[in-house]
């Protein structure tokens, strides 16, 4: 049996140079992210990124300095969260300001 990491990572492969680069390394190494399964992450405009500690109900919001921008705990099982910009939630408002229930 093989011993899962003691920290998580994302990292990008460069199809161009061959290479694997790992921007957010600051942040992980900061934060002890560790997702042995079920892990999530979602990248944002800014570069900045939210990862997703399924197991361990955790998420974080960070970017590639290693500053945390903010985190979130539960006390419950997270289940694929997602992360909605605003230009993306404006829609639904509107509808529901205008619906009549």
């Amino acid at each position: 049996m093989v011993n899962p990491p003691d920290e998580s990572n994302v990292l990008f492969y460069n199809f161009e140079t061959k290479t694997v680069e790992n921007p957010y390394e600051k942040l992980f190494d900061k934060t002890k992210f560790s997702s042995e399964a079920s892990g999530l992450f979602t990248m944002l405009e800014n570069e900045d990124i939210i990862v997703e500690e399924t197991v361990k109900s955790r998420i974080i919001r960070g970017n590639k300095e290693g500053v945390i921008k903010w985190e979130f705990i539960w006390d419950s099982l997270l289940n694929w969260s997602r992360f909605i910009n605003k230009g993306e939630y404006n829609d639904t408002i509107n509808i529901l300001k205008n619906s009549k229930c």
